[in-house]
């Protein structure tokens, strides 16, 4: 049950990534020909972080059982070397509010800080309850 867990948790983290990232990119205006794949692509990556951190959680926890917040660090982990290794225009020092592919990190980061604040809160909450 605890893996079906963690799935439905990373099902939600890659869903997040996608909408905020399509929801960022339909604020830029941008012409449509530079830009309309990047959900897709964003997608693609949180399926890949989906299979490869499933995978590598499953073998470690045969050996030791993981928390739920060390599952999401490999996750998250997981995801930023994928996104770098996908694409990631450098350098960085061009920065503005088209730099997609820094905000596509940033939005990443913010994912992972909200899921961890909401891990922390239900688990706080459910050490609470008698």
């Amino acid at each position: 049950m605890k893996i079906l867990q963690i799935i439905g948790i990373f099902l939600v983290i890659g869903i997040l990534n996608t909408v905020i990232s399509g929801e960022y990119i339909k604020l830029l205006k941008l012409p449509s020909g530079d830009v309309a794949m990047i959900s897709i692509g964003v997608m693609t990556i949180s399926g890949i972080s989906l299979a490869v951190s499933t995978i590598l959680i499953s073998i470690i926890s045969i050996q030791k059982q993981l928390s739920l917040t060390i599952s999401l660090l490999i996750y998250h982990i997981i995801y930023f070397i994928t996104v770098t290794y996908f694409g990631l225009e450098w350098p960085i020092a061009s920065f503005s509010f088209t730099n997609i592919d820094l905000f596509i990190i940033l939005i990443g980061f913010t994912v992972w800080g909200f899921t961890f604040a909401t891990i922390k809160f239900f688990q706080s909450r459910k050490k609470q309850t008698p």
